[in-house]
C-alpha cells in the first residue's frame, strides 16, 4: 500500500505547490470541508498543509525533489526523517472525507473517523498533529 507524507507550504503558496507537484506527477490531496453549507466553496482543513504520495503516478520524484519544489515550506518529520502515513488509514481516512464533506457541516464531518480535534483544533498544527495521531494507528 502507498505510503503518504505530509508537507506545509509556505503561506500563500499552495496554488503554486499544487501546481508544481502536478508537473511533477505527484499525487496530493488537501482534505476540505463545506465551512456552513454545501453550496459555498469548500475551505482547506488544514490550511497550509497537504498530503503526497511518491509512488503513485511519478517515475522521477523523490523526497528531495519534492522539498525543493517552489513553495514548500517542509516536509513533516520526526527528527531527520519524513513522518510515513499508513497507506490504508489514509484511504479510509480521505474515502470519508470525500464521502461525507459532500453532504454534512464542518462539524459533522469525519466524526466517525478522526477526533473531532482534527477540525475544531485550535491551531493549524493541532489539527495537523492530531490528524498524523490517528493516521499512525
Amino acid at each position: 500500500m502507498t505510503e503518504w507524507y505530509a508537507l506545509k507550504a509556505k503561506k500563500g503558496k499552495m496554488d503554486v505547490v499544487m501546481l508544481n507537484l502536478s508537473n511533477q506527477n505527484v499525487e496530493y490531496y488537501q482534505p476540505c470541508y463545506p465551512k456552513t453549507s454545501i453550496d459555498e466553496p469548500l475551505v482547506p482543513i488544514f490550511k497550509d498543509y497537504l498530503f503526497f504520495n511518491l509512488e503513485t503516478h511519478s517515475e522521477t520524484a523523490t523526497m528531495t525533489s519534492v522539498k525543493s519544489t517552489h513553495g514548500v515550506n517542509t516536509v513533516v518529520s520526526l527528527g531527520d526523517r519524513a513522518l510515513r502515513l499508513s497507506g490504508q488509514r489514509f484511504q479510509e481516512f480521505k474515502s470519508c472525507i470525500e464521502s461525507q464533506t459532500h453532504r454534512r457541516s464542518q462539524n459533522e464531518a469525519v466524526k466517525d473517523v478522526i477526533v473531532k480535534d482534527v477540525i475544531m483544533g485550535v491551531s493549524e498544527e493541532k489539527k495537523l498533529f492530531a490528524l498524523l495521531r490517528y493516521l499512525q494507528q
